[in-house]
């Protein structure tokens, strides 16, 4: 989806599902699209996160022992965080307050 959202089309199936880390998943979008960096940020980059377009984001639902990569397409005019989750296949906006409880920091985006 990081991909397809700038209109470069390969499936997952080439991408593959072994993306744990920022760095693997940034390492792998650079091979169909360069400029991609896996960094852990603070809280307060989320507006500057935002503003490069779509992002990934490692977040860690209640109760479970891993994260998963889920894409951040921005934040609403009502500050809400606009969600697609490709694991659930599901879109979805959480507060700012809510997304930050379960984001860890961990990113991967195009400045």
């Amino acid at each position: 989806m990081l991909l397809r959202d700038r209109y470069i089309f390969v499936t997952q199936n080439v991408i593959g599902t072994e993306l744990t880390s920022m760095t693997s998943l940034a390492n792998k979008l650079n091979k169909f699209d360069v400029g991609w960096e896996g960094n852990a940020v603070s809280e307060s980059s989320l507006y500057a996160l935002s503003n490069t377009g779509s992002w990934g984001a490692m977040i860690w639902d209640s109760g479970s022992k891993v994260g998963h990569w889920v894409l951040v397409k921005g934040v609403d005019d009502a500050g809400n965080v606009i969600i697609y989750d490709p694991y659930q296949g599901s879109r979805y906006l959480m507060t700012e307050q809510e997304f930050k409880e379960v984001w860890n920091g961990h990113s991967v985006y195009k400045p």
